[in-house]
């Protein structure tokens, strides 16, 4: 894992970045370095390696520009935007080094619960679990149960530092390792692109960046963290009943990165302990559950118990068909109208073609490539 880096890892690392992802703020794309390895190959390899060997990072390297994405089609606030971290090339081959050597492990650290970027997992093992577990919520018989989608606020933007390292320490990485992946972490720099100008320039405190290749796996070791929290809140406090259909393998709940599926028989003392798991991970990760946005729902659960469950843990109440990792859920039988938006994204991508010019062959090939998948997921 710390062994020294050499310099066709360094190459196949660069070589691995897509040509047209955003450029940081130098400007530079990777298909530049790509085009012109035969010129500034020989500096660039030795600007990566000097960072393996100091275990330290310039800041010109570590600058990130943030461009605001919006998350609906007319924001209004700011909080209808997504920031996303466009970083230079020389750090993501950096990260991209540090990722392709601790990939390997997280399926050995992480547990069946996550399925975000661990090799051999999938989001439809996520997708398909989630809806054999709420289908029939709609009936008024059997098991009295429980479903709640987690929306964390800011998830990746809200991560202890401290914490972060703390979990790294424990989780058993080596100290040279950690000491790069907490100078990439920690020495960040940050410019808002806005109308193609950049503005301001300050000192990162906290949070992981959207766009940087690390991110993604140490915020699945963050909550790995949550998980661990869970199984020793239930196995101290006694009255926590599993969901119907999960006490076999244990499964109170899913997660896909920031995504967070949970799930418990329907009763105030299994939502108090889920609760206190959650305001203990508040506590040491920083990450909080946003109220308005996080949903529950009920399953045969009579309207007092609603009522004294909504008081302990004031999330909204939902209704199905809700929406997980972009794929409506139901409790019932499929309908048509169960059917509509896939529908209206098959339409859209139809209608996008139409401003191409492309022969037959080419047509049928999206049809195959493009249409086809849209169902299957």
């Amino acid at each position: 894992m710390v062994r020294d880096v050499s310099y066709e890892e360094i190459k196949i690392a660069l070589f691995d970045i897509e040509d047209d992802k955003a450029p940081g703020p130098d400007g530079y794309s990777a298909k530049f370095f790509k085009v012109a390895w035969e010129i500034v190959g020989d500096d660039f390899r030795k600007a990566v390696k000097e960072f393996f060997c100091k275990k330290k990072i310039l800041k010109e390297i570590n600058a990130t520009a943030i461009a605001l994405v919006p998350k609906v089609q007319t924001p209004g606030k700011v909080s209808d935007y997504r920031p996303i971290a466009c970083c230079n090339v020389v750090y993501k081959c950096i990260s991209k080094i540090i990722v392709n050597r601790i990939r390997d492990l997280l399926g050995i650290l992480v547990s069946d619960n996550q399925s975000a970027f661990i090799p051999g997992r999938s989001i439809l093992d996520n997708i398909l679990l989630s809806q054999e577990l709420v289908r029939g919520y709609h009936i008024k018989r059997g098991y009295a149960r429980c479903a709640l989608k987690v929306d964390i606020q800011k998830a990746y933007d809200t991560v202890n530092w401290k914490f972060l390292q703390t979990i790294l320490v424990n989780f058993g990485f080596h100290s040279s390792m950690i000491s790069w992946i907490m100078n990439c972490v920690s020495t960040s720099s940050f410019m808002i692109n806005i109308n193609g100008n950049f503005h301001g320039f300050f000192q990162g405190k906290r949070g992981l960046r959207q766009g940087c290749p690390l991110s993604p796996y140490l915020f699945t070791l963050v909550m790995e963290v949550f998980n661990l929290i869970l199984k020793r809140c239930i196995r101290e406090n006694e009255g926590f009943k599993y969901h119907w259909r999960c006490h076999a393998q244990n499964l109170t709940h899913l997660c896909f990165a920031d995504d967070l599926m949970l799930f418990c028989h329907g009763n105030s003392r299994s939502i108090k302990i889920i609760k206190d798991a959650m305001d203990e991970f508040a506590g040491v990760a920083g990450l909080i559950p946003n109220l308005a946005t996080s949903h529950i729902f009920f399953g045969n659960v009579r309207e007092p118990l609603k009522k004294s469950i909504l008081d302990i843990l004031p999330f909204v109440e939902g209704k199905f068909p809700m929406k997980y990792l972009g794929i409506p859920l139901i409790c019932t039988r499929l309908f048509k109208r169960d059917c509509k938006s896939l529908v209206e994204k098959v339409k859209l991508r139809v209608n996008n073609w139409k401003n191409k010019t492309l022969s037959y062959a080419g047509r049928l090939q999206l049809i195959r490539s493009v249409l086809a998948s849209l169902p299957v997921y």
